[in-house]
């Protein structure tokens, strides 16, 4: 069983080099995608179908360097941190379906995989943070606003049934 884990790790491992440079030669990564993300207007149902962040368009050429070093960084470690929650996803799933339940291993299993998140959530607010230092006055008015658009409105919920 440690060697199948082994293995995963690996392959994971392996792949997580085209992971990251796939993302960042698209500019579509999950966050922070509306680097290149262009201005969709047309309504649909009444909404603006996209709305790339006005901030990031009014970045200088230093700026926008700057933001790509720092999307790029941000997107690897990400990246890993992903990988890492799907190793040990699979390996909780393995300790579940065992024969003898051993529920101590299942719960710290589940405190690795939280501690993982919670470090991914870290990383991802030391990088706005980080991104928001780089910016002018008028330029941070223009993410706070997006910033807290999102933390209120959520992000990938609007097609979801009501039950």
């Amino acid at each position: 069983m440690q060697k199948t884990h082994y293995w995963i790790l690996v392959f994971t491992m392996f792949l997580l080099p085209f992971h990251a440079s796939a993302l960042a030669q698209t500019g579509h990564e999950k966050e922070g995608h509306h680097a290149t993300k262009p201005q969709y207007k047309e309504k649909v149902h009444g909404k603006r179908k996209h709305e790339a962040s006005c901030w990031m368009s009014s970045l200088n050429k230093e700026q926008q360097g700057t933001a790509e070093k720092m999307r790029l960084e941000f997107n690897k470690t990400k990246a890993l941190l992903v990988a890492q929650v799907t190793v040990k996803k699979v390996e909780l799933a393995t300790l579940v379906t065992q024969e003898t339940i051993d529920q101590n291993a299942i719960n710290k299993k589940i405190d690795e995989i939280l501690e993982l998140k919670k470090e991914k959530l870290q990383k991802k607010y030391t990088f706005k943070v980080n991104m928001r230092k780089m910016l002018t006055p008028e330029q941070r008015v223009l993410f706070d606003n997006q910033l807290f658009k999102k933390a209120l409105h959520g992000k990938g919920h609007g097609h979801q049934k009501k039950h």
